[in-house]
């Protein structure tokens, strides 16, 4: 008889933690929504900047590379046509002047050398 004396006794307080884990359990669900949408957008943000920020560099640092080396081989290549060239046409110049003056030379002499031998 005690027992069911506290039970009803106790009864209103049951209903009452009833009533309060109701509210609280629909406090906890809302809380639950509003936090996993929070840390999902959150996230979302920060995997979006990260990835953004990730791919720029990335592709900032292919195109300046594969820009260089372009722009390297491409200039290289300008270079040494070019150089090549001019040393070709500066060479070929002065073998001619240097071989014409040579054979000149000598062509004169040969030939002062045979008038004198004919004399």
């Amino acid at each position: 008889m005690e027992n069911c004396a506290s039970w009803e006794e106790n009864e209103p307080i049951h209903e009452e933690n009833c009533a309060s884990w109701e509210e609280n359990g629909a406090s906890h669900e809302e809380n639950y929504e509003a936090s996993h949408e929070e840390n999902y957008e959150a996230s979302h943000e920060e995997n979006y900047e990260a990835s953004h920020e990730e791919n720029y560099e990335a592709s900032h640092e292919e195109n300046y590379e594969a820009s260089h080396e372009e722009n390297y081989e491409a200039s290289h290549e300008e270079n040494y046509e070019a150089s090549h060239e001019e040393n070709y046409e500066a060479s070929h110049e002065e073998n001619y002047e240097a071989s014409h003056e040579e054979n000149y030379e000598a062509t004169h002499k040969k030939n002062y050398e045979y008038l004198s031998e004919e004399n």
